[in-house]
């Protein structure tokens, strides 16, 4: 995205705005729906995360706990 889109995020409350400037031969609707996807995506991904920390950390730690390496 990095390559087509040039992205300015202004943190101001209430609101953020994002100022995109395309780049290269991308269409400004083209480059607002890329931007839109990922970060939906990114947010999808951070609640995802947060949902599933819990079942992460239990595998993981059965998993070591298995392998020998800690003294117990």
């Amino acid at each position: 995205m990095m390559a087509t889109i040039d992205v300015r995020i202004l943190a101001t409350e209430p609101e953020i705005v994002c100022e995109l400037h395309v780049l290269g031969k991308a269409s400004a609707a083209d480059a607002e729906l890329t931007f839109r996807r990922e970060v939906t995506d990114h947010q999808l991904r951070l609640v995802i995360e947060e949902r599933t920390s819990a079942y992460r950390d239990l595998i993981l730690g059965l998993a070591f706990s298995r392998t020998g390496l800690q003294g117990g």
